[in-house]
């Protein structure tokens, strides 16, 4: 079984998540079972699902599926993923 991995996000990037249709199913379960904690959001799942959200994220930034204020959120989410990673 794979290692669960964690990830802390800000309430905007937990609400630009939330607005991301047809996120594949590992990531949308790692979406949606996000946790408010007293010092914030956390993402927990696989290395699988945290890939998957990538992919996705890449996918609705490339698109522009959301508004502006959104696109940046998922910006600054993808360098959270990827901090080498020039977009």
């Amino acid at each position: 079984m794979s290692e669960k991995m964690k990830l802390k996000i800000t309430k905007g990037q937990h609400h630009a998540l939330n607005q991301i249709r047809g996120l594949q199913q590992d990531a949308l379960y790692m979406v949606m079972g996000a946790r408010l904690t007293p010092e914030g959001y956390f993402l927990v799942g696989t290395e699988d699902a945290f890939d998957h959200l990538l992919a996705d994220l890449y996918d609705e930034v490339e698109f522009a599926m959301q508004p502006k204020t959104s696109l940046k959120h998922l910006r600054t989410l993808i360098y959270k993923l990827e901090p080498e990673e020039d977009f």
